[in-house]
């Protein structure tokens, strides 16, 4: 009777000294019963049940836990993956499924180090239970410092978990016409939609001539993440989800003039984080073309190819100055000569075209030395066409697809100076990975 009267007492303790406000009550169990004195605490997409001597310091659906002052523990949203996003520096002691849970449920004892280059030996020993939503693509990361929490209290605290189903809101807190008026002084180029609340706006700056820029909204919540792909021009290629958008730059941007090889950017992010713009991350992807694609792109000329270098999927070109042409060479920045890329059907070559460049004695000499090509390229040829050069490859059946990107040698005279020259790497492929 002292025990039913115990769990009752505990339970309207939590009804009234909740530090946030309830939606729903996390589930009391026998494991939350265990601790002596509790509170809920409700965070913007779950709950848990903690007990009181916890201070919680909270951002949106991070938390961090302190007793004494001193962090013991916390909670956070991580993205999820078909493998657990354990911390750097960290070594698997003991991996296990948990069950009586609404969801798939790992916890794993780790052992964390500090880096070599420290020259700290010492460890600190932590528990992480994961709470995995697939369907969700979402996973929270539940963690303490074994030291100063046992396993029973963690596991305790982790089965009070609960997420927070969210009201449905009847009136969203955005509208389209709320949206165009926030771009008054821009020109709205497109709105996209995505699924029901989402909603992606292209606009332009007629007066500081930017690239075009890309924003989410989402009407339900009234959220809005900048997609940082300027200063590139773009064009949106895929929505995968409302967490990973996909755009095709064209190489040029409004920063500068000069042109790279089309590249692809990926903007992604773990989850929405309401009231915060820069929940999403740019990932540059290099873009193939298929042989038969032309290209364009460089920009500069009166340039020199000094040196060519066959690699086992592909072939690299290197730069340097005209005699007369330092100045310009190193102007503002360096790079590849204006380049042109075309296709021979019949003959199986790619034509790669230097404007205004001329080529080394070195390099004529190397290509009539050469004697076997790569994977993909049999042999090329160097010519000059009026002031262009052109390097032509033999290709391989295997050859596919290709792309191309410059990078850069930094060469260190006995001077002091250094000199940036910057090199074509064309590389190819055989076939597309899914």
């Amino acid at each position: 009777m002292k025990r039913f009267i115990y769990s009752a007492l505990l339970l309207i303790f939590i009804l009234l000294v909740s530090q946030f406000a309830i939606v729903s009550v996390p589930t009391v169990t026998a494991d939350v019963q265990a601790i002596s004195e509790y509170k809920q605490v409700k965070a913007e997409s779950y709950q848990l049940v903690l007990p009181k001597e916890w201070v919680v310091d909270q951002k949106g659906d991070s938390l961090i836990f302190k007793k004494h002052d001193k962090s013991i523990g916390g909670l956070e949203v991580v993205g999820y993956y078909d493998n657990l996003p354990l911390p750097n520096h960290s070594e698997t002691i003991n991996t296990k499924q948990l069950s009586g849970y609404s969801t798939e449920v790992t916890k794993v004892d780790l052992k964390l180090t500090q880096p070599a280059a420290s020259g700290d030996t010492t460890a600190v020993y932590v528990t992480h239970i994961y709470f995995l939503f697939k369907a969700k693509q979402i996973a929270y990361d539940f963690f303490v410092d074994t030291k100063e929490i046992d396993e029973k209290l963690s596991l305790a605290v982790a089965k009070s978990f609960t997420l927070i189903e969210k009201e449905k809101i009847a009136v969203p807190k955005l509208t389209i016409k709320d949206i165009e008026k926030k771009y008054a002084a821009e020109n709205v180029v497109n709105i996209t939609h995505y699924k029901t609340d989402y909603v992606l706006v292209e606009s332009r700056d007629d007066v500081n001539h930017y690239a075009n820029k890309f924003e989410l909204f989402n009407l339900r919540t009234g959220d809005a993440d900048i997609l940082p792909t300027i200063p590139n021009y773009t064009k949106l290629a895929e929505i995968r989800s409302e967490n990973e958008f996909v755009f095709f730059a064209d190489g040029t941007n409004s920063e500068y003039g000069g042109r790279q090889f089309p590249f692809i950017i990926e903007c992604r992010r773990s989850y929405e984080n309401t009231g915060f713009d820069g929940d999403f991350s740019t990932h540059i992807i290099n873009r193939y073309f298929t042989v038969d694609e032309a290209a364009d792109f460089g920009d500069k000329e009166n340039e020199v190819i000094k040196d060519i270098r066959i690699t086992l999927n592909g072939i690299e070109m290197l730069f340097g100055p005209m005699k007369e042409n330092d100045m310009g060479f190193y102007a503002a920045y360096t790079s590849i000569p204006r380049t042109k890329i075309s296709y021979i059907s019949g003959a199986n070559q790619l034509v790669v075209r230097f404007a205004k460049t001329d080529i080394s004695n070195a390099v004529k000499k190397n290509q009539r030395e050469m004697k076997e090509g790569n994977y993909y390229i049999k042999s090329y040829q160097c010519s000059k066409d009026g002031e262009d050069s052109i390097i032509t490859l033999n290709l391989t059946p295997s050859a596919k697809f290709y792309t191309a990107r410059t990078d850069h040698i930094y060469e260190f005279k006995t001077s002091g100076e250094s000199a940036d020259m910057p090199f074509l790497n064309v590389v190819f492929k055989a076939m597309m990975e899914e």
